[in-house]
């Protein structure tokens, strides 16, 4: 990964190791998870600060138009209703969000990896960009990364 990044990791791990980056022209929070010294999945967490549901439906569709481009049209894009009180109001949707209401899921299958955008407010609006090998879906590293923040 250090070839790949072109610098050392500000933390790094026996199984994880982490970069501050970009994904297009946002700052990004990047953690590869490896098994067996082979890369098994790469998290990139936008580093914003989302104050508002609308601003963070902003900069996930402006994300998932990149990935389009790049990967195609997603296997799956929905939303996942956990209170559906606003589901028929797309006015309501950024508000929806910040209440913890909705979740937002994208997923491109592709051969060499499952890829999976994900908007969710889970004690704070989290815009999460996913790889994940094949094989290793599911698989959760030795050490979880809770436990190194």
């Amino acid at each position: 990964m250090i070839a790949f990044e072109g610098r050392e990791p500000y933390e790094s791990h026996e199984d994880l190791a982490m970069f501050d980056g970009r994904l297009g022209s946002e700052e990004v929070f990047v953690v590869y998870f490896f098994r067996s010294d082979r890369l098994t999945r790469g998290e990139y967490t936008v580093n914003a600060d989302f104050d508002d549901g609308d601003k963070a439906l902003k900069t996930r569709k402006k994300l998932l138009r990149t990935l389009i481009e790049q990967y195609g049209q997603p296997a799956k894009d929905k939303r996942r209703w956990n209170d559906d009180f606003h589901k028929g109001d797309p006015e309501q949707l950024g508000w929806a969000l910040e209440s913890g209401d909705v979740e937002f899921i994208t997923t491109w299958h592709r051969a060499d990896a499952e890829i999976t955008l994900r908007l969710v407010d889970d004690s704070g609006m989290e815009l999460k960009l996913e790889y994940c090998s094949p094989e290793h879906l599911g698989a959760q590293p030795s050490t979880p990364l809770s436990a190194l923040l």
